[in-house]
């Protein structure tokens, strides 16, 4: 089962480090992915019941997942990101980011200059 619990008690404090979260104490999880770039919240996650974490920070020190497969990860499109996070969790570099097309409706020139 996939949840997302928006008032989860895990804070960016040095003192928390040391509180039980009662959120989630009899609970366990497969796999939780981490984006934001607050250390001690991920150090608060760590303390968790989980099979792995997926961290980006400090170049995916606290993270069970490593970037074994040196996918970049700053700079680039979003749905890049996103791609190259599955890739982590799978282990596959081979993963392709399907080609999208726009509807016939929309003027070339509008998007191309939206994009510019």
């Amino acid at each position: 089962m996939d949840e997302f619990i928006e008032y989860n008690q895990i804070k960016s404090s040095f003192f928390n480090l040391f509180k039980v979260n009662s959120i989630f104490k009899s609970r366990h999880y497969d796999l939780i992915i981490d984006l934001q770039k607050v250390v001690l919240r991920t150090l608060n996650l760590k303390k968790l019941n989980m099979v792995s974490l997926l961290a980006l920070q400090i170049n995916f020190l606290f993270s069970d997942i490593k970037n074994n497969l040196n996918l970049n990860f700053k700079k680039i499109y979003i749905e890049q990101f996103y791609f190259n996070l599955l890739s982590l969790i799978q282990n596959k570099n081979n993963i392709l980011i399907p080609n999208i097309e726009l509807p016939k409706n929309y003027d070339n020139e509008i998007i191309i200059q939206f994009f510019k």
